[in-house]
């Protein structure tokens, strides 16, 4: 059996810039995201994606064992309706919708002080 193939959304975020670091070339990874993914691996390839497109979603996960959801809006003023809803949760749900197999997901928490 070869390497676990992973779909990382979100891929030219800090959060996934940091795992291909130290995964190394421990699984595939094919990363997601609206903005280029540079420097890329052998073990590694990018795909231009919009996570709330379902027909592009389902597309990029084809031949996927694990999808890891960590495309969001990381600003702690993003508006909730305007942003975070669309990214964070639909694009979520979608990512669920999509695998049979495993899928995490990261979900952004305001600071304490921030009234919600």
């Amino acid at each position: 059996m070869g390497k676990r193939h992973v779909l990382i959304t979100g891929g030219a975020g800090r959060v996934a810039s940091t795992l291909r670091q130290h995964w190394g070339a421990r699984y595939r990874l094919r990363l997601a995201d609206v903005r280029p993914v540079v420097d890329l691996d052998r073990h590694e390839e990018y795909v231009e994606l919009d996570i709330t497109d379902l027909g592009s979603f389902t597309v990029a996960c084809e031949g996927i064992d694990t999808i890891l959801h960590l495309a969001a809006d990381p600003s702690p003023q993003a508006d909730f309706y305007q942003s975070l809803l669309s990214l964070n949760i639909i694009g979520g749900t979608t990512a669920s919708r999509r695998r049979d197999g495993p899928v995490a997901a990261a979900s952004y928490s305001p600071p304490a002080s921030t009234p919600c």
